[in-house]
């Protein structure tokens, strides 16, 4: 696993996703926010956004993103070019995924303009479907009382759960099997659930509490979305090398048996 992942230079291909992510997060998160906001206000889906962020990653860091989103929603009002040029962008951090996807899994990504186009329509499709999920996480919240949040905390995992399970399995143009591919996505969410608390942590304890510093730019977000990629990178070439090698110890196990 950690071989595959060395070798295709996962630590640069997750570099890579966070840059991209610098760009591409506002947008993004624009995306998600107002797609939630027709339905249910855009202060019910900030709000949403706002809790789980600072009970996951804690306040500062929280507040950084929160930035990210006001500073792109400020720029002018989102009419359907605006839209489509921020589903543009968006989709420019799934596309940089396709790609380290691919080089993870040892493919050769197919070239030429149609192939691309396809490609990018995939990435958008998947912005879309990001802010649907996020539709459904601000209903739950408006329609189940605070108490109960830990069915929605559930939900939110679930929701990454799924996310990861088709990241494996839509974000290349190889298909890992279905068992194999949601046992090995449970693992990489409970990676990347330690991974975001122990970057909240450091952003804690480098800044002193402040959101003046570390917290207060770029690089706080640069910082875990890094980390965060590197656990999915890892566990796509977890993936791989179970496939490669006919699935985890206990399913071969019971194939010999049997």
């Amino acid at each position: 696993m950690w071989g595959r992942f060395s070798e295709r230079r996962g630590t640069t291909l997750a570099a890579a996703i966070g840059y991209r992510a610098v760009f591409a997060l506002a947008p993004l998160l624009v995306v998600v926010v107002s797609g939630a906001g027709m339905v249910f206000g855009e202060d019910a889906a900030l709000g949403l956004l706002s809790r789980n962020l600072s009970q996951f990653l804690g306040p500062e860091m929280a507040a950084t993103i929160q930035d990210f989103i006001a500073t792109a929603r400020g720029q002018g009002g989102v009419g359907l070019a605006g839209t489509l040029l921020l589903l543009w962008a968006g989709s420019g951090l799934f596309n940089e995924l396709q790609g380290s996807m691919a080089s993870i899994f040892g493919l050769v990504r197919p070239k030429g303009i149609r192939r691309a186009v396809k490609q990018r329509l995939i990435t958008v499709a998947a912005v879309v479907a990001l802010a649907l999920g996020f539709a459904v996480l601000v209903a739950m919240a408006a329609w189940i009382p605070m108490s109960g949040s830990i069915v929605v905390a559930g939900a939110a995992a679930a929701f990454l759960l799924v996310s990861v399970v088709i990241g494996f399995r839509y974000l290349s143009q190889h298909r890992p099997e279905w068992r194999l591919t949601v046992a090995v996505a449970g693992g990489t969410v409970l990676a990347m659930a330690l991974a975001a608390l122990a970057v909240g942590l450091f952003v804690i304890r480098e800044d002193g509490g402040s959101a003046t510093g570390i917290a207060g730019s770029a690089t706080a977000v640069l910082l875990l979305v890094y980390a965060l990629s590197a656990v999915f990178l890892l566990g796509a070439a977890a993936l791989r090398e179970l496939e490669l090698r006919g699935g985890p110890p206990s399913s071969r196990q019971r194939s010999s048996a049997l």
